[in-house]
């Protein structure tokens, strides 16, 4: 994950070297990115976890997050395995589907025996590296943009289990998180479009 990678500082730079931009720096956040990603498998393997990705169903979008719940197993409850078109199943929270909050998808694994878990990653932040940069006050990876408004909807996502395959529940993955750590010194800028 991208953020797990970076570490802000806002405010004016301490360093002696004239304040780098985004562009010259572009190149350390993908290290950071790559270092902490190989942390993470590395932790997946020493717990004899893979990822996995399943068959999912789509239940839909729906005016209400009343109706979104209830339309998945008549309103199962989130992280619970259930029945589901001749399968079994698993299903994510009710979520706003309109793009007003894009959160992160969960992280699926598989374990030796081929039970799934949902992965809740605990990574411990290590600076790797501190540098100075001069960018607009969202920062180098920070503006998520304008886009048309859209009606708001709702959704849950289902997952379908692999035959004999039981959902175990939320299992923990420590490990440490090589940071990139980047002091903003602020730029003035046109307003993003």
């Amino acid at each position: 994950m991208r953020a797990a990678a970076l570490i802000l500082a806002l405010g004016s730079a301490h360093a002696s070297a004239a304040p780098l931009t985004c562009a010259d720096v572009e190149a350390d956040h993908e290290t950071a990115d790559a270092k902490t990603k190989a942390a993470y498998e590395a932790a997946l393997a020493a717990k004899h976890l893979a990822a996995i990705t399943l068959e999912s169903a789509d239940p839909g979008e729906l005016p209400s997050e009343d109706a979104a719940t209830k339309s998945v197993g008549n309103g199962v409850a989130a992280w619970k395995q259930f029945a589901y078109k001749h399968r079994q199943a698993i299903a994510s929270e009710t979520y706003r589907s309109d793009g007003w909050k894009d959160g992160d998808k969960p992280e699926l694994v598989k374990d030796a025996k081929g039970d799934i878990w949902k992965v809740q990653r605990k990574p411990t932040t290590k600076p790797w590296k501190t540098v100075s940069v001069k960018a607009c006050s969202w920062g180098c990876w920070g503006f998520a943009g304008h886009g048309v408004a859209r009606p708001m909807s709702f959704t849950r996502d289902v997952w379908l289990l692999p035959a004999k395959a039981t959902y175990r529940g939320t299992i923990e993955v420590a490990y440490v998180a090589p940071t990139l750590v980047v002091t903003y010194v602020h730029e003035d800028c046109a307003p993003p479009p």
